[in-house]
């Protein structure tokens, strides 16, 4: 019997086989950490979201908006900034932590958190119908100004609603890989 070993050839085709998949379990690893770190940050403004919609169901209705109630502003998202946005830090009238909304930093980078409120109709269609039928119409019926209340928290009075608001809550942050994440949501609160 001829003790045979690998040639030249053999163990640099060897080689690549092994490259290749170890470059393939690199790049799924990553993906991985990726989209858990991804998923982290969107757990995280969904609590933010909830803890925020707990306060507004918990709080009295003439409360909401007020100046005593400094996360209840209304800071819109879609115009220039009257009432900046809540932030992780920063001023204590718009700071999460000082508000009592976290307990410490988010670990959402660049973290704004805007509050909106709007007339009940938002829901209702052109047919009186309670529910808006889509998406789309929703957000053709959110661009509507007569649909806005008012933005300066020293002039909005929901003492002129009578029976309910929609209030919409925006978060908006950096997220791990360069780009701009946002988790929205939106509830009606009546009187």
């Amino acid at each position: 019997m001829i003790a045979r070993g690998l040639t030249l050839v053999e163990v640099m085709i060897a080689l690549v086989v092994l490259v290749v998949a170890i470059g393939a379990m690199l790049s799924t690893i990553v993906g991985l950490d990726q989209a858990h770190r991804a998923a982290k940050e969107t757990a995280t403004a969904q609590r933010i979201a909830q803890v925020m919609v707990e306060r507004f169901q918990g709080a009295s209705w003439h409360s909401l908006g007020q100046t005593a109630q400094p996360w209840s502003w209304h800071r819109r998202d879609d115009a220039a900034a009257l009432n900046p946005p809540l932030t992780d830090a920063g001023d204590p009238a718009s700071s999460l932590q000082a508000l009592g909304i976290l307990d410490g930093p988010s670990g959402l980078a660049g973290l704004r958190v805007h509050v909106e409120y709007y007339a009940m109709e938002l829901f209702q269609n052109g047919d009186a119908a309670w529910m808006v039928a889509d998406g789309r119409q929703f957000r053709t019926r959110l661009a509507d100004a007569s649909l806005r209340l008012e933005q300066d928290h020293a002039v909005i009075n929901l003492r002129e609603q009578s029976d309910a608001i929609v209030v919409r809550i925006v978060l908006r942050w950096d997220d791990n890989v360069g780009g701009t994440r946002r988790h929205e949501l939106t509830f009606a609160r009546r009187r």
